[in-house]
């Protein structure tokens, strides 16, 4: 294993390798030894002679479905025409305001470009105008990548996913730095360095309907992203759990149901009242039980009225169906019922209570519980950014992907 590699490409091209790891080794007799190595993370254009350079004043990062949530273009197009005669076309564009949120340390700003690209002919028979979005972040302090993609580009990717209803994925990253700490670069004053990584570039075309755009939170987005930040740091439990899911398109059901009744119930854990009664009177409770037993059975008993005072699972999805409030009523009917199933699912799968085999949910009724669920998380979020129950209730009343589940749903009662 090696912390870092430095290498030529063949025109030339500084790279610097990091994390490697020797997979093959070629002996030659005669001829040349030659290695084949794995690294986690590669950066074109630099080479790095120690981790503590590897830091970045800005970074440019590129995702599948960023301009799917900014939803603002540039471009206009107007068609002329006389009595129904097609006479010309013309098309313009202008970069559109941009939106910055500023937080303690960072700035972060979704930036618009612009390409026109011309065939090399005469006459000239077709035109691309295209326009892209990347992600602007400008730190106060030069940032590692490990640390600007844990507080910020990984979180700001889990945003757009949830946001856009579609998984978000790095397609390009880029990192910027000034020469003048010691790194030899291609360039000789502000560096560009690519960074690659292994992710999946999928770049499939989105027709889920979104939860929110840009458009929507614009007069609110440093707020908004420093509520993300803080979601992504406190409920990083959550958020593992409910994201996991969204990011695998190959998963059983069980294990999608299992993820998001933990991701519930971690998420009530964090923000709710965990205890029955107050800790003094638990403890009070508990001796006097405790002192009227044997007294070889008491340590026994003592372990086993431990969590006594846990809120009972069953209270935990009441109080978030409570908490979600009018958008989760379609989708689960009968309150009790949906707390059953619920409970008697995840009893059944996790403790495998043989008694609870035949009122387990199985097939598709499992996998619109497991809806459920996603949507009563997807409620708590919303909420922990600061959208209203009112403005919960106007956003799911355009999401097609909701009013979906509600028709099915009430199709199986």
């Amino acid at each position: 294993k090696y912390p870092l590699v430095h290498g030529l490409t063949q025109t030339g091209k500084s790279f610097t390798l990091q994390n490697v790891f020797e997979t093959g080794l070629h002996i030659g007799l005669p001829g040349f030894n030659s290695q084949t190595l794995d690294a986690t993370i590669a950066f074109s254009g630099a080479h790095f002679d120690s981790l503590d350079q590897i830091k970045f004043d800005m970074m440019h990062v590129e995702y599948n479905h960023l301009g799917k949530w900014v939803d603002t273009s540039g471009l206009s197009y107007s068609i002329f025409d006389e009595d129904g005669n097609f006479e010309r076309l013309e098309a313009n564009y202008a970069y559109p305001e941009e939106v910055t949120a500023y937080l303690t340390d960072v700035k972060i700003t979704p930036t618009y470009t612009f390409n026109i690209n011309i065939p090399a002919m005469h006459p000239v028979e077709e035109l691309q105008l295209k326009q892209k979005i990347y992600l602007k972040v400008e730190a106060d302090n030069a940032l590692s990548l490990e640390t600007a993609m844990r507080r910020f580009i990984l979180p700001f990717r889990n945003l757009l996913t949830f946001a856009t209803n579609s998984p978000n994925f790095i397609t390009k990253l880029t990192g910027f730095f000034s020469n003048n700490q010691g790194t030899k670069s291609d360039e000789s004053t502000e560096s560009s360095i690519n960074i690659f990584f292994q992710e999946n570039n999928s770049s499939t075309v989105s027709k889920a309907s979104p939860l929110f755009t840009l458009k929507d939170v614009k007069n609110d987005f440093s707020d908004l992203l420093q509520k993300w930040f803080t979601i992504a740091d406190e409920l990083d439990s959550v958020c593992n759990l409910f994201f996991g899911v969204l990011y695998s398109d190959q998963m059983y059901s069980e294990h999608k149901f299992a993820s998001f009744v933990h991701a519930a119930e971690s998420y009530h854990r964090h923000r709710f009242k965990n205890e029955v009664l107050p800790k003094a009177e638990h403890k009070q409770m508990v001796k006097e039980i405790v002192d009227q037993v044997l007294e070889k059975h008491q340590a026994w008993l003592k372990e086993k009225l431990a969590y006594s005072n846990e809120t009972r699972f069953r209270d935990r999805i009441r109080d978030l169906i409570d908490f979600a409030g009018a958008v989760i009523d379609p989708l689960i009917g009968d309150k009790e019922d949906f707390v059953s199933s619920v409970a008697n699912t995840r009893n059944y799968n996790t403790h495998y209570d043989i008694r609870l085999k035949d009122r387990a949910l199985r097939d598709a009724d499992l996998y619109w519980l497991s809806q459920t669920l996603s949507f009563l998380v997807q409620i708590c979020l919303l909420r922990e950014l600061g959208f209203s129950a009112e403005r919960c209730v106007d956003i799911f009343a355009n999401n097609q992907e909701y009013l979906y589940a509600i028709l099915r749903i009430q199709q199986a009662r």
